[in-house]
């Protein structure tokens, strides 16, 4: 799909004249992403799809410092909420914790469990150690402070620690998906910066969820159609130059 879609855009220029080919050339183009030396990138569960920099501007509060330790994402929420002295953070209603004592050097980091997931496979960090189950079940164990590349995979090394994580992974309380399937975020895309069309998180809030209108189904149908068909007479058109 990949080279049509970016001669296409060699030749037409961009933005492209559909959403749907725009939302493709832009996701290859600019949402791809270079993360070495961390393996992995966008949609995988390795470090470079997962770990990303952060910082927090609070001199009236923090000590200038670099943070080496892991904070996840859900340890947002109660770190906040123990900075402005929201007490109803309830720690057994969140994933995450407090982070903000270990932030102002008031003690050390406080460990807690992370859970992700990708197209590929799902991720489960535990103190040191990160385990990823393929969606085969097939398993990788890493120490990713130690070894944050993953070059070193321990799962035969240490099969009881797998076992017992993968346990602790399968157990992990989960909600329903609030991702629409790629065929309808394909059909009604959004697209990186410009006009806002939506509400922020509408997904999760289920406005934009559900069954979509016939017009997307006829419009992707000849959209693919006249994507097909461009490929082949760009196809052609490669062909006779390089006859000539």
């Amino acid at each position: 799909v990949a080279k049509p879609i970016l001669r296409f855009a060699e030749l037409w220029g961009d933005p492209l004249p559909f959403p749907f080919y725009e939302f493709l050339r832009d996701n290859m183009v600019n949402g791809g992403g270079d993360n070495s030396p961390l393996k992995g990138g966008k949609a995988t569960v390795y470090e470079g799809g997962l770990r990303v920099p952060s910082f927090i501007y609070a001199p009236s509060f923090l000590p200038q410092q670099k943070v080496q330790h892991r904070v996840t994402v859900n340890d947002i929420l109660p770190t906040l909420g123990a900075a402005v002295g929201f007490v109803p953070v309830d720690p057994e209603r969140t994933d995450g914790v407090s982070q903000w004592n270990y932030l102002k050097q008031e003690s050390g980091p406080v460990e807690s469990t992370f859970v992700s997931a990708g197209k590929w496979g799902q991720a489960y960090y535990k103190g040191e150690w990160k385990l990823i189950l393929d969606k085969e079940g097939a398993a990788q164990l890493y120490r990713v402070e130690e070894d944050p590349r993953e070059q070193m995979n321990l799962a035969a090394q240490y099969p009881s620690i797998v076992d017992s994580l993968t346990k602790e992974l399968k157990a992990f309380p989960r909600g329903a998906s609030i991702d629409d399937p790629m065929w309808k975020v394909f059909l009604d895309t959004d697209s990186f910066g410009g006009k806002i069309d939506r509400e922020p998180f509408a997904g999760i809030e289920g406005t934009v969820r559900g069954p979509l209108a016939p017009v997307f189904y006829i419009v992707g149908f000849l959209s693919l159609g006249l994507l097909v068909s461009l490929a082949w007479l760009v196809r052609i058109l490669v062909l006779k130059m390089q006859k000539q």
